[in-house]
């Protein structure tokens, strides 16, 4: 979650009970909202952490959040490149790319399924 200090700071607060891994990719994905789309006047434009939030528009700024998040964590030669190393016979050691990039399994390969890169999946 997102909000501003008294000064107009933005404060980002990452659950405590999440892992390490699911902080980093939070973290990532409040970047960018923040980059993509915060109205630079007010931190009530970053788009975090609107469960009943149902409009086309939202759905569409967390999707862009949560790539920028992906290409932030996981960017896009260096994921092919890791690929490579940890792929043979057309079967992808996913777990090694994972913890190669400090992410969960899940996230890892829905990044490659989402470049093409795993097709097979």
């Amino acid at each position: 979650m997102a909000s501003s200090s008294q000064d107009g700071n933005l404060i980002f607060c990452l659950a405590a009970n999440h892992t390490h891994v699911e902080q980093r990719r939070k973290m990532a994905i409040m970047l960018g909202h923040l980059f993509l789309h915060m109205d630079r006047q007010s931190a009530e434009s970053v788009y975090i952490c609107c469960p009943f939030a149902r409009d086309r528009r939202w759905q569409n700024e967390r999707y862009n959040a949560e790539i920028f998040a992906m290409q932030l964590l996981m960017p896009c030669e260096a994921f092919e490149t890791e690929l490579s190393h940890h792929t043979a016979c057309n079967r992808a050691n996913m777990n090694e790319v994972a913890k190669t990039f400090d992410v969960d399994l899940r996230c890892a390969i829905d990044w490659g399924k989402s470049l093409g890169l795993l097709h097979w999946f």
